[in-house]
């Protein structure tokens, strides 16, 4: 997506969009984005805390995110939570144990769109 770096104060990239100006599915996923870059474990360090996370949502609700995506996404916390777990349960089904990571990141490909069909019922 082209817009999810763009942030609702205008200070974002590519094009310094601003609030509504940014596309409500770039808004989103400049959220999810945020999470997944800070709780995931990189190569270079490991994931934070959600509580940490989220502190760090909150903080920037209005001025790098769009504060009713933040919302929304903060009141769906748990269901999310879920759905992570649950990822990782499915890829643990597909991929040996020393390849496993809580980063999905960092897990082969074949062993993520195995995991991806088998949420999606294929």
């Amino acid at each position: 997506m082209l817009y999810h770096h763009e942030a609702v104060d205008g200070s974002g990239y590519p094009e310094g969009l601003r609030g509504d100006k940014i596309p409500l599915m770039a808004r989103v996923l400049a959220v999810a984005d945020a999470w997944d870059a800070m709780t995931s474990d990189r190569p270079y360090r490991p994931g934070m805390q959600a509580d940490k996370a989220i502190s760090i949502l909150i903080s920037g609700a209005g001025s790098q995110w769009d504060p009713v995506v933040v919302q929304a996404f903060l009141d769906s916390i748990d269901t999310i939570m879920n759905i992570i777990s649950h990822w990782r349960d499915v890829q643990n089904q597909f991929c040996k144990p020393n390849q496993i990571s809580s980063s999905i990141h960092s897990f082969p490909v074949a062993c993520k769109i195995a995991a991806a069909a088998k949420l999606l019922g294929s």
